[in-house]
């Protein structure tokens, strides 16, 4: 099997607090070493997901802990949708050696998440695409971003981003086009 997609629909129990309600995704799966792309709905993602090496896209909707993701040595897309609960996405995901071949990254629909964890140097090294949207408290981009020489398009959908944002990005342009120099920042 190469592609997987599992969301589980099953409502939370009354009294339960809606975070501790997400099922862990089932340690059964870890053995599918060839899959390539998964998508997952409301699950807390477990730390053993970084063993699934030959994973290159993952789709995670209304998910909680992204805490072991920047471990997979193949990812390429990593899309993370509606977490209502996320303030902050943990900060070893700007990790030097973290996100080796990540591609494209795209957060949307985070309406408590306010700031993205600043990139030590060797981190999300091929990083080209960083899409933002609807995560209105977020002021800034990350730290570090300029180090990324392989970022080429930063998209912001203007109306459900942050003014602030929106300001930043515009005042920290020539540090980021520094080292890319064909980088393109779209607010559609």
């Amino acid at each position: 099997m190469r592609n997987l997609t599992v969301h589980n629909d099953v409502p939370a129990r009354e009294g339960d607090r809606e975070e501790s309600s997400f099922p862990a995704f089932p340690e059964k799966m870890k053995v599918m070493k060839g899959l390539q792309q998964l998508d997952l709905g409301r699950f807390s993602v477990p730390s053993w997901i970084s063993g699934l090496e030959n994973l290159i896209e993952l789709y995670l909707v209304n998910c909680s802990d992204y805490s072991s993701l920047q471990k997979m040595p193949k990812l390429q897309l990593l899309v993370l949708v509606n977490d209502s609960k996320c303030r902050e996405l943990p900060k070893n995901f700007g990790e030097s050696g973290g996100f080796p071949k990540l591609a494209k990254l795209l957060i949307e629909d985070f309406p408590l998440l306010e700031e993205l964890p600043a990139l030590e140097e060797g981190a999300m090294p091929r990083l080209e695409f960083l899409g933002i949207r609807n995560c209105p408290l977020v002021k800034r981009v990350p730290e570090g971003l300029e180090r990324l020489r392989r970022l080429k398009v930063i998209r912001v959908v203007k109306g459900e981003a942050s003014g602030e944002l929106e300001e930043r990005l515009k005042e920290d342009w020539n540090k980021i086009k520094a080292n890319n120099p064909r980088i393109q920042i779209f607010f559609s």
